[in-house]
C-alpha cells in the first residue's frame, strides 16, 4: 500500500509540474504588461523546458495509471495554449510589432487559428513530425521583438504562418522526431544557449547569438523540407 501511495504522489507530482507551466504563463503575462519582455521570456522558457521534460517523467510514473482521475494530454493542451499562444499574443500586441491598423483582428486570428489547430486529431504524424506550423507563436514573439522588423513584414509574416499551421508540411519534434535526431539536439541546445543570453542582453543579440538563433530556424526549416520530400518519393 505504501508503495502504491508513493507512486500515486509521484504521478501527481508530474501532473503539477505539467500545471506549473500555467503560473508560469501567468508571471510571464504580468511581466509582459509591466513592459519587462526579458523576463516575461524567461518565464515562458522555463515553461517551454518543463513542456520538453514532463513527457519523460509522466512515462516513468505511468500517470495514466496511478494518476487517472487527471487527464496528462489535455492538461499539456490547456497550458501549452496559454504559455505558446494567449501569453505571446499579448506580447505581440503589447510590443506593437504589427501595424496599429491591422493588429487587434491580427492577434484575434492568430488566437483562433492556433485553437483549431490545437484541435486537430491529426496535428502529429505517426514519427512525431508536426503537420503545418505548430503554433509556437511564443518563438514567433521572441523573433520578432528580438529581431524588431518593419511592423508590415511582422504582419505579414504572422499571416503565413497562421495559414502554414494548416499546410502539408512538416516541423520537426526534438524530443520525437528520430530522423536528424542528434543534429537536431545539438542545434536546439544552442540554439536555447543563444535566446538565454539574449534575455540577459535586454533582448538585444550580437553577431554570434544572432547568428545562431537564424542558424536554429534554418534547420528546423531544412529538416522539414527534406523530410517531406522523402515522404512524397
Amino acid at each position: 500500500m505504501a508503495n502504491l501511495d508513493r507512486r500515486h504522489l509521484a504521478a501527481l507530482g508530474v501532473h503539477v509540474m505539467t500545471a506549473s507551466g500555467a503560473a508560469l504563463g501567468l508571471l510571464a503575462l504580468l511581466a509582459t504588461l509591466n513592459g519587462r519582455f526579458d523576463h516575461a521570456f524567461m518565464y515562458l522558457g522555463l515553461a517551454l523546458l518543463i513542456d520538453g521534460i514532463d513527457g519523460f517523467f509522466a512515462r516513468k510514473a505511468d500517470v495514466d495509471t496511478h494518476a487517472p482521475r487527471f487527464d496528462g494530454a489535455l492538461l499539456d493542451l490547456v497550458v501549452d495554449y496559454t504559455t505558446y499562444v494567449l501569453v505571446p499574443v499579448v506580447m505581440l500586441l503589447k510590443a506593437g510589432v504589427f501595424p496599429e491598423a491591422v493588429a487587434l483582428p491580427l492577434s484575434l486570428l492568430i488566437a483562433v487559428s492556433a485553437a483549431l489547430y490545437f484541435a486537430d486529431r491529426n496535428m502529429k504524424t505517426d514519427e512525431g513530425w508536426f503537420r503545418g506550423f505548430p503554433a509556437l507563436w511564443n518563438i514567433v514573439a521572441f523573433y520578432l521583438i528580438v529581431f524588431s522588423l518593419p511592423h508590415w513584414i511582422s504582419a505579414v509574416t504572422a499571416l503565413l504562418l497562421v495559414a502554414a499551421q494548416f499546410m502539408p508540411i512538416l516541423v520537426t519534434h526534438p524530443m520525437r522526431v528520430q530522423r536528424f535526431r542528434l543534429i537536431t539536439a545539438v542545434v536546439v541546445s544552442l540554439w536555447a544557449g543563444a535566446a538565454l543570453i539574449v534575455t540577459f542582453q535586454a533582448l538585444t543579440p550580437d553577431l554570434l547569438t544572432g547568428t545562431l538563433l537564424i542558424a536554429g530556424l534554418l534547420w528546423v526549416g531544412l529538416a522539414g523540407v527534406i523530410s517531406g520530400r522523402s515522404a512524397r518519393s
